[in-house]
């Protein structure tokens, strides 16, 4: 969690470069925008992966402590295999 929050934390200061650096929307306006942009999508796209990373490490732990995976095949299922 705080690695994502890390993401968020710098691409402020990106943004606030890329608006210095453009001199106050004088020049190169469309260049800073897209250094903004994909400030805020790397932040944005890391906090997604964080987020997927977590959701299937708890689902992980949830079969590993609720199924029973020794005998989840019995003689009288009708499965055909």
């Amino acid at each position: 969690i705080i690695n994502g929050l890390a993401w968020f934390f710098f691409a402020f200061p990106m943004i606030q470069l890329a608006w210095i650096l453009s001199q106050r929307g004088a020049k190169s306006l469309w260049m800073h925008i897209a250094i903004a942009l994909f400030a805020l999508v790397g932040a944005f796209t890391e906090w997604i992966s964080r987020f997927l990373y977590i959701g299937a490490s708890m689902a992980m732990q949830m079969l590993v402590e609720k199924f029973n995976l020794s005998n989840w095949i019995s003689a009288n299922s009708n499965d055909d295999i």
